[in-house]
């Protein structure tokens, strides 16, 4: 799954992109921010490079969605654990 995350980091800042995701015509991604500062691709120069990658927004998506419910069972985990803890000492 980490490969998705840095699938959907931009070139430019390098940031996990959380908005829309952008690609020029050979592949090379860019966040929201990053494609209003350039005026071709920041890796291959091309000028065609405003296209947007849903495919790629979607794979991020649902990476993120598993991520936050991997964090919320976890979190339960923990609080059980401490409920637990605290029944025995009583």
């Amino acid at each position: 799954m980490n490969n998705i995350k840095e699938l959907c980091s931009c070139s430019i800042c390098f940031n996990l992109i959380d908005e829309q995701i952008y690609q020029c015509e050979h592949g090379h991604i860019c966040c929201k921010i990053c494609i209003n500062n350039i005026s071709h691709c920041g890796t291959c120069r091309t000028n065609n490079y405003k296209i947007r990658n849903l495919v790629l927004e979607t794979l991020r998506d649902e990476y993120l969605k598993t991520n936050q419910n991997k964090e919320n069972e976890n979190e339960n985990e923990n609080e059980n654990e401490n409920e637990n803890e605290n029944e025995n000492e009583n």
